[in-house]
């Protein structure tokens, strides 16, 4: 792995993965026939939000709830430090690898963080992972350098799972543990940024089987492709009778394509997309949960929803700069209909997004090795449907709520 590989890992929020195959320059010492690698960096974010408080990373759903401007913090949570052991057999490497950060705390940021939090541990032997990783239905291929620890909304997967996954040649199939996604018809719980969980009110959310997750990478030329699928079984229980009064259950699936190719010396570009039907945290920073329980019909509804980045990498001088655009879409028209939801309750409206938008400019450099410095400049926006009091007047504040945030960021790492 080429340093700039790396250092590109780290700026996309996806150093973990990489450093499941093995960083560069770690820290390494031998006891016996075991490696030991000691890996990591340091990451400081100097934030500067124009318009609303948008957290710790790019938090969507805080688009418009803050009527001040102006905001500013420091931070060092997304620093990380893993370790590794390799011991050789004669059937492979097997391989123990535990990753952690210091993000703890909640999304908005009303915490500092600064709690460690295990993100992955695992073992890897003769094409069995078993353990906490990122999720099958995940890859890199098409994600873009963003300094912010949000990184695109739309992509697919991004999140952590725990899994048993079997991996031979480029493609890789998983049993996933499953997440409780369906909702109640209660607007406040439809809010699934960043792979929240959302519940149910007065019924139970069942898991009988878990999650089945694919994907394919391969090269052709000059051009990395990959593909991925997912199926689950959302399912709810016997509540009470203001909720659900005998068992349902629905399928949820989901697709993702993803390129990535040096379209000019020095230009790459990089593009994804993911959807489905009852997807949920599987669309990364999507506005909604999988499924909802629609008490009136006795039934579960699934939310369908699509999204995906397309971004321009080109060197300039020292380092290089980043164009990128991501989009993230959940069809929630049927849960604000059965819902009865008239937007006469602005702190349930405030969670009904129904589409979020980025663009993100930076640019990043290495002024000696092992150390890299960027700076950015992000817009995002967050459309809500447009609702409207009994008397006819506008209920939320606005449709297409947008924000700025600057950000500069120093990673040195070993």
């Amino acid at each position: 792995m080429t340093k700039k590989t790396l250092r590109s890992a780290v700026i996309a929020s996806a150093p973990a993965l990489l450093l499941a195959s093995g960083l560069a320059q770690a820290v390494e010492f031998q006891a016996g026939n075991t490696t030991f690698s000691l890996e990591g960096y340091a990451k400081l974010d100097l934030i500067y939000d124009v318009d609303d408080r948008l957290g710790r990373f790019t938090f969507h759903d805080q688009i418009g709830a803050d009527s001040s401007d102006g905001h500013f913090r420091m931070q060092a949570g997304q620093s990380r430090i893993g370790f590794r052991t390799v011991t050789p057999t004669d059937q492979g490497d097997l391989v123990l690898f535990a990753n952690m950060d210091f993000f703890g705390g909640d999304a908005a940021g009303n915490e500092s963080g600064g709690n460690l939090r295990l993100r992955e541990f695992y073992g890897q032997w003769n094409g069995i992972t078993a353990g906490r990783t990122w999720t099958t239905f995940n890859t890199f291929v098409g994600t873009p350098e963003i300094l912010d620890f949000t990184n695109a909304v739309g992509q697919a997967g991004l999140d952590l799972q725990t899994q048993l996954r079997y991996t031979v040649g480029g493609f890789s199939i998983a049993l996933e543990a499953p997440d409780d996604l369906v909702s109640s018809l209660n607007a406040s719980a439809i809010a699934n940024a960043g792979g929240q969980k959302s519940s149910t009110f007065g019924a139970s959310n069942q898991s009988r089987v878990p999650d089945l997750t694919a994907n394919y990478h391969w090269t052709q030329e000059n051009v990395d492709f990959a593909v991925g699928g997912m199926l689950r079984q959302l399912r709810v229980g016997r509540g009470d009778a203001d909720a659900i009064e005998s068992s349902d259950t629905d399928v949820g699936w989901g697709l993702f394509a993803a390129a990535s190719t040096q379209i000019a010396p020095g230009t790459t570009l990089r593009g994804t997309v993911a959807g489905g039907d009852g997807i949920g945290n599987y669309l990364y920073f999507q506005p909604a949960p999988a499924a909802y329980v629609d008490a009136e019909r006795q039934k579960i509804d699934t939310i369908e929803a699509i999204g995906g980045s397309v971004s321009l990498t080109q060197e300039i001088g020292p380092g290089r700069a980043t164009l990128a655009y991501a989009y993230a879409y959940a069809d929630t028209e049927d849960f604000m209909e059965r819902g009865n939801i008239d937007g006469t309750d602005g702190d349930n409206l405030f969670f009904l997004g129904n589409k979020f938008q980025s663009i993100f400019v930076n640019y990043l450099w290495e002024p000696i090795d092992r150390v890299t410095y960027g700076i950015e400049l992000g817009w995002h926006r967050g459309d809500r449907p447009r609702n409207f009091d009994a008397d006819g007047n506008l209920a939320n504040r606005s449709s297409d709520d947008d924000a700025y945030r600057i950000m500069t960021s120093l990673i040195y790492d070993f």
